[in-house]
């Protein structure tokens, strides 16, 4: 007979970085449904400040966000410098839709 492992529930917390919410919107729900909590956040500033009240496991962040008024091409790298800055030992990924993306 085998052996019953009680295994403790730890839930992954990911914070996605995207200003269109609905952007693989099924991504993140089979994530959630897996046990990982995701949390949303439209700007730099909105991830900075969840990341100083919950410990998240990872940021994924996409590269092109609206800030303000503005389409800021390189937002993602920006939370990448700012990260660095604090520092922050979380991983970060930071994707694009965006065709003809201008990495620097």
């Amino acid at each position: 007979m085998k052996e019953r492992i009680a295994l403790v529930e730890t839930r992954r917390i990911l914070l996605r970085v995207n200003d269109q919410a609905f952007i693989e919107a099924e991504v993140w729900n089979w994530l959630n449904a897996r046990g990982v909590a995701v949390l949303n956040a439209s700007t730099t500033a909105h991830a900075l400040t969840l990341m100083k009240k919950v410990a998240v496991d990872v940021v994924v962040s996409d590269l092109v966000r609206v800030e303000g008024d503005v389409n800021n091409t390189q937002a993602g790298l920006q939370l990448a410098r700012k990260l660095r800055e604090i520092p922050s030992p979380v991983p970060l990924c930071i994707f694009t839709n965006h065709k003809g993306a201008n990495i620097h």
